[in-house]
Order: C-alpha cells, then sequence, then structure tokens
C-alpha cells in the first residue's frame, strides 16, 4: 500500500507518524509524504490530505485522483471556512450522500456536532473503508449494441414530451420503463460476453472466489447466464451457480462455492434488505463484479455488507463493470437524488420521485436540452 499526504511542513518525524498510524492497515504499507502542488504518482491506494494546520486551496481534480481521498479537516472548519469545506466535501463525496453532506443540505453546520467525534483507531477500525470500485470498461457485441441504441431511441421521444408539457402519463412511464429495461438488458449482455476475459484476469490474480451482483429484475435471467458462463468457462475450471432465493437452498450453494476446489463464480440478485443471505469467501480473497447500477452508492454498499469477511481483511477487490456509452456509464456521472430510486416493482413513480427520475433521465439522454426540465 503507497499512501500519500499533502502537507506544507513535510519531514521525516511527520512521515513516521503517519507510517505508525497506518500500519494496522497492511503490514508492507508504506507512506511517503507530498508537498502541495507536487504530481502524484502512478500506483498510489490513498492520498491523505492533512488539512489542520488550515485549508488549502482545491487543486485540479487529476491531482487528487487516487482510489482513496482522505482529508483531515481543521478544528471548526465547517464553521469557520464554509465555503472552503463545501468545495472539499464536492470533491470527497461527489453525489452527496455522506452524513455530513446530508446534514449540510438539511440543516445548519452547527447541529452536525454528533456526526464530528473525535475517536481514536480501535474504536473505528470496523469502519475502515475495504473496497475501492474499480470501473472496467467492456465493448459492446455489435447485435448487443444495435438493441440497446434503439431502446434509447424510443425512450427519448417520451422524454421530449414530458419536457415540453411538465406532464407524463402512466401509460407514458410504463413505456418508458419498458425501453429502459430493454437498455439495461442488453448492458448486463454486453459484460457477460465481456466476463470470461475478465475472469481470466482474476485468476492471473490469484482471485478464485467471484461474486457477480445484479438487480432483482435480472434473476429470472440468472439460471441461463450460469448455464452459457459455465459452457465458456470449462477449460478454464471455473463453475458458475446462482444464489437461490430460498434461505435453506441458498445455505447449501454457499457452501458449495466457498469449498469449492476450483476457481468458483457465484451469481446474486438483490433481494429484500434485511432478509438478503451473507456470503461467506473465508480464507480466500473474493472479487466483488458490480453488473450494473454504478450510480447507486447505497445499493452498492449493501452488497458489500452481505460479505462474510475475516476482520483483518481491509482490502477487496471490486470492479464495476460498464460498456462504453451506455446508459449506465452517462448515469453514473450525474448526482443521485434521494427521491429518485427503484419503485418497488409494478409500482408507478409519483410527484417528485417521478420528477427527480425522468430530470436524471433526460440529462443522459437529451443533454443539450437539459436546462429546459419543467419546473413542478
Amino acid at each position: 500500500m503507497a499512501a500519500w499526504c499533502l502537507d506544507g511542513e513535510a519531514d521525516e518525524a511527520l512521515r513516521a507518524r503517519w507510517q505508525a498510524l497506518l500500519a494496522p492497515l497492511s503490514a508492507d504499507a508504506s507512506v511517503q509524504l507530498l508537498h502541495p502542488g507536487e504530481p502524484l504518482p502512478a500506483g498510489l491506494d490513498v492520498l491523505i490530505v492533512d488539512q489542520r494546520p488550515g485549508w488549502l486551496a482545491l487543486p485540479a481534480e487529476e491531482d487528487t485522483a487516487a482510489p482513496w481521498l482522505w482529508v483531515l479537516a481543521p478544528e471548526d472548519g465547517l464553521q469557520t471556512h464554509p465555503a472552503e469545506a463545501e468545495a472539499w466535501l464536492g470533491r470527497l463525496d461527489r453525489l452527496g450522500t455522506g452524513a455530513v453532506a446530508q446534514g449540510l443540505a438539511a440543516a445548519t453546520p452547527d447541529a452536525l456536532g454528533p456526526l464530528l467525534l473525535q475517536r481514536g483507531w480501535a474504536e473505528v477500525a470496523d469502519q475502515w473503508p475495504a473496497w475501492a470500485p474499480e470501473e472496467r470498461t467492456v465493448a459492446w457485441p455489435d447485435e448487443t449494441r444495435q438493441r440497446h441504441t434503439q431502446a434509447l431511441a424510443a425512450a427519448t421521444p417520451l422524454l421530449a414530451r414530458w419536457q415540453r408539457s411538465g406532464f407524463l402519463s402512466d401509460s407514458d412511464q410504463l413505456a418508458l420503463r419498458a425501453q429502459l429495461a430493454q437498455a439495461e438488458a442488453a448492458e448486463r449482455e454486453a459484460a457477460l460476453v465481456a466476463l470470461p476475459e475478465l475472469l481470466t484476469e482474476a485468476l492471473g490474480r490469484g482471485l478464485s472466489r467471484v461474486v457477480l451482483f445484479a438487480e432483482a429484475d435480472a434473476a429470472e435471467e440468472m439460471p441461463a447466464w450460469a448455464e452459457l458462463l459455465n459452457e465458456w468457462l470449462a477449460a478454464a475450471g471455473w463453475q458458475a451457480q446462482v444464489l437461490p432465493t430460498a434461505h435453506r437452498e441458498a445455505d447449501a450453494a454457499l457452501r458449495r462455492f466457498r469449498d469449492a476446489e476450483g476457481p468458483s463464480l457465484l451469481l446474486v440478485a438483490d433481494g429484500l434488505p434485511g432478509s438478503e443471505p451473507r456470503i461467506p469467501t473465508a480464507p480466500r480473497l473474493p472479487l466483488i463484479v458490480h453488473l450494473d447500477r454504478p450510480w447507486d452508492e447505497a445499493q452498492r454498499e449493501r452488497r458489500l455488507q452481505r460479505l462474510r469477511l475475516p476482520r483483518a481483511q481491509r482490502a477487496v477487490p471490486v470492479w464495476q463493470l460498464l460498456p462504453e456509452d451506455s446508459l449506465a456509464a452517462r448515469r453514473q456521472h450525474l448526482p443521485a437524488p434521494e427521491s429518485a430510486g427503484t419503485p418497488a416493482t409494478g409500482r408507478l413513480r409519483r410527484g417528485p420521485a417521478l420528477q427527480a427520475w425522468l430530470a436524471g433521465l433526460a440529462a443522459c439522454l437529451l443533454p443539450a436540452q437539459a436546462e429546459a426540465v419543467p419546473a413542478v
């Protein structure tokens, strides 16, 4: 692990203190100090910006492009310099899903006191980040790209009509959802076609346990996926299986996945919160693959919390598969409004939830007219 610290007064004593602090993360943790303005080297894992002496100016995006960016804020920094604090907060929490961002949106900084506690390492060790998602762009098969393009082309007039009138009928909402479902199915298919090559890479890195997550709507497709993947991956020794939704059957499938002699792939569809079985992988390090929903950080976090990991295992590789210029790839760069979540199966969106969902889709599919989203 390579961790770098931006600090205006870098010296060996400070480097040694950081080395001691990060030692519990990894036996080979290596810390070097970096002065403000120096370029970042390739291959670093964590960039720590120590701003306790005072806020530094927000550097260019590429100057903080690390898998993990941590900022140590000065005492009372939110209250005394709110503009600087919020600029760094925007860099740290792009989608505004963290506790501080939500607190700032809902209350004054003075109301955030209970969130800003000073605690020791032993008290927060279990909360230390355990995964850093890595985007893996995959190419489109020609026929699949065509289906994706056709689905988005059919959805675009429905969005344009809503932009002009500010109204979307229930029948149009159902038609829009159907076209988006076709586009998302094409995206998943493109990612699956690329999976054998990616699994060969994973096995070369010593990762022989892979958990592939997809949303609940993909559950019916997964048995066919497993059959197809087993055919493609037979020569490499991989065994793919679907995690059943019934707990009694799921327990047996999870044991087979964990105890398989060769490399093993588990296909998992999202279930109901609180009812999803935990997934054991010990003693092997798992690879987690997200097939969809790159914009939904809450959903990804819920998936990752299903892993049953040893307490000492604090680095889990996570891949997010994204077909080139897909709807999912476009949506991930947009903020995710709290009211734009996925409705329960069969339910239509209403009110603010509908408007937020449509505005996000319009920003992806009608970028030239995005500013013309009607107010409601």
